[in-house]
């Protein structure tokens, strides 16, 4: 039998669809910050204190100290992933750009930072957009025909659809082979529209999709099964 995804397919859209453009707004913020810093700033040379390495792709925070007005300040840049060939050790000392409102970064890394953080704005607008827009993007395992043609399709145990022409299929070899676990299921699709078959622990399931809504419905037995089967066969064999 094909996963219900009645509850989680909407889950993780919606989750998708609140989580990346939080993403994307976080990353545009910071190239705001970027460019403020950019276009007004002091620079200021600093001492590194220390350099922290975590994660398994070269994330890297460097932390240091400087001095304005007298004050001694400490600040960190972190190091993500366009950055190339720096080399922070303790004592080193540096060039960092410091803002009206405190904010600072290392001078060189400045322009890698704007760089990478415009590129993860773009990429989590672009999936937030996908998740939009596609309207079967979590929907791996649901049969899509173009134009109104109806086909009977059978979902194999690799979960690969493969199409038949509606005119030439014996629904009882189908069903044999869906009650002997030779196949998932087996249905009749229109478009984005479709009627689907499966079996599990003996008992008979129908998956109806119509205009993006789904319901399941579970047969009493299954000669019950067996003549829905047979009626949902009539009705595509005479639309195909």
């Amino acid at each position: 039998m094909v996963e219900k995804k009645d509850f989680w397919e909407p889950v993780k859209r919606i989750f998708c669809i609140i989580l990346f453009p939080l993403l994307c707004a976080f990353c545009v913020y910071m190239v705001i910050g970027h460019i403020k810093l950019l276009c007004n700033h002091s620079e200021v040379t600093a001492t590194v204190t220390k350099t922290r390495y975590t994660g398994r792709h070269g994330h890297t925070v460097v932390y240091y100290e400087y001095e304005i007005d007298g004050r001694k300040l400490v600040g960190s840049t972190d190091l993500i992933m366009f950055h190339f060939f720096h080399n922070y050790y303790n004592g080193r000392q540096i060039t960092i750009f410091v803002g009206a409102d405190g904010d600072n970064h290392i001078k060189k890394e400045l322009i890698p930072s704007l760089v990478e953080d415009a590129f993860f704005s773009l990429l989590f607008l672009g999936v937030f957009l996908f998740c939009v827009f596609e309207k079967d993007a979590f929907k791996s395992n649901q049969p899509v025909l173009s134009g109104g043609a109806v086909v009977f399709y059978v979902q194999n145990n690799d979960h690969r659809i493969k199409n038949y022409d509606v005119h030439s299929v014996h629904i009882d070899e189908w069903l044999s082979k869906l009650e002997n676990n030779e196949i998932v299921c087996f249905g009749f699709a229109s478009g984005g529209d479709f009627r689907e078959f499966s079996c599990s622990d003996g008992k008979y399931f129908l998956r109806v999709c119509q205009n993006g809504a789904e319901k399941e419905t579970e047969f009493e037995n299954r000669s019950e099964a067996e003549t829905r089967m047979s009626r949902e066969w009539r009705t595509a064999y005479f639309r195909a």
